[in-house]
């Protein structure tokens, strides 16, 4: 008992230390490994290794493996932590503005928040498939922007009657990842084209439901 005391005063480099500031330092270096994963992944390496994360988070390996255990571990953590940091991005539009105004509005949140995030997430689902707290994540997120959805577009949905919710399912979709992937990763657009793009779709969706 008195060698596993011993011990656990000890930081990774053998010298004794108060545990408060070994778990803050503890903090502070699961952090910068999440962060350098984040910013790996955003800057095009979608699939990070352990020795690429800790160069760039400037630590050790063997910090990544005791903090992590798993480079999928750590992507999803990162996927985690993008969708808490833009979570504020995403406001509750007044539905008394303009139907432009609050189109624009709702595309330009969502194309700053998918081109935020999406890579990350994107890079999680691919390591780390059908993972239960991935899927929380990214439900909350759903769940949040169709609230969105239904605050922003509150006239035209009561005025869709009984077809209001499948008007709702199509605007999600329309202002969705997928969708949003689609246009920038399939054809090609750049975010403000694809931004324009979005915007022209649900525009004209909701005018061909108004007639």
């Amino acid at each position: 008992m008195a060698g596993e005391t011993a011990r656990s005063g000890a930081d990774a480099g053998g010298r004794e230390g108060p545990p408060d500031r070994r778990v803050e330092r503890g903090r502070r270096t699961r952090h910068q490994i999440v962060k350098a994963t984040i910013d790996l992944v955003g800057s095009g390496n979608p699939h990070p290794t352990a020795r690429q994360v800790a160069r760039q988070a400037g630590v050790a390996v063997r910090l990544v493996f005791h903090h992590f255990r798993r480079v999928e571990v750590l992507l999803r953590l990162a996927a985690e932590l993008q969708a808490a940091r833009h979570r504020g991005r995403i406001t509750m539009i007044p539905p008394g503005d303009p139907l432009p105004v609050r189109t624009e509005a709702i595309c330009h949140q969502r194309r700053v928040l998918f081109e935020a995030t999406g890579p990350v997430m994107q890079a999680a689902q691919r390591s780390e498939p059908g993972s239960p707290e991935l899927e929380r994540v990214l439900a909350g997120q759903r769940a949040l922007l169709r609230r969105q959805l239904v605050t922003t577009f509150g006239p035209e949905l009561d005025a869709a009657g009984g077809e209001a919710e499948r008007l709702l399912d199509v605007l999600e979709h329309t202002t969705g990842w997928q969708y949003w992937s689609s246009l920038r990763r399939e054809a090609g657009l750049s975010a403000a084209a694809s931004e324009r793009a979005m915007a022209t779709a649900v525009t004209e969706l909701l005018a061909r439901r108004s007639r």
